[in-house]
């Protein structure tokens, strides 16, 4: 599997996704101009837009009227198997599940080839779903902030809704821990991290990544585009 990406935070996140034969996008908040310059839209599969903010969803209608199939989290009430009209010959299967992200509606996706099987989950603070039943070997997962920085910011009306609609490093660990099976993970990303100073070391969390998930290759998806492994 090969994963790219375009941005990631609140500047705008999308992600190229290239899994045993398939190409699809993973939320579209970047300019549309980067999107083309880096993948044929002829060749996308489909595109998962998770939610309706504007760093995730602002061209959902530059990719409908390119004819690009997307598919809408925010429509998304319960864990459900998405079947699209036109899929290719290659077999996959497609499982969406609502996540809490505040007043927005908000879903995760997962992808499973015949091999591989990823899950991308952004912007959220619960899950209420084992996703244990799945055999993961790359996970897209947010990790907003640390939670040793946020203690120390000021606790204003921003970074309490920080906490109560995003994952920190604390949150992503008990998720991992009480919701995913970890044993046949290759790849972890972390992703939307904040840009925010006070908030995250992005050194800091790669490293703290690292030693905790000593037998995963851990990356760290850019603000502006390229994945950060470290040296």
């Amino acid at each position: 599997m090969k994963i790219e990406c375009l941005g990631s935070g609140s500047s705008g996140n999308s992600y190229i996704v290239h899994q045993e034969g398939l190409t699809y996008l993973l939320d579209a908040g970047v300019n549309i101009r980067k999107i083309i310059s880096n993948v044929n839209l002829n060749n996308l599969e489909f595109c998962f837009i998770s939610h309706e903010h504007k760093d995730h969803s602002a061209n959902l209608e530059n990719l409908l009227k390119r004819g690009v199939q997307v598919i809408e989290g925010r429509l998304t009430q319960e864990f459900k198997e998405i079947i699209l009209n036109k899929p290719k010959t290659i077999k996959y299967r497609l499982f969406v599940f609502p996540i809490y992200h505040g007043e927005c509606k908000n879903s995760a996706l997962i992808v499973k080839t015949e091999t591989q099987c990823l899950l991308y989950v952004t912007d959220f603070s619960i899950c209420k779903y084992d996703l244990k039943q799945f055999k993961f070997t790359h996970i897209m997962v947010e990790c907003n902030y640390d939670d040793e920085l946020m203690s120390k910011a000021p606790k204003d009306y921003k970074h309490m809704r920080q906490i109560n609609t995003h994952l920190g490093f604390r949150g992503l660990k008990h998720f991992l821990s009480k919701a995913v099976d970890l044993s046949n993970v290759e790849e972890m990303l972390l992703i939307h991290l904040s840009t925010e100073a006070d908030l995250i070391d992005r050194k800091v969390i790669l490293m703290k990544a690292k030693f905790e998930y000593q037998n995963i290759k851990i990356g760290i998806c850019k603000q502006y585009g390229g994945i950060d492994y470290g040296g």
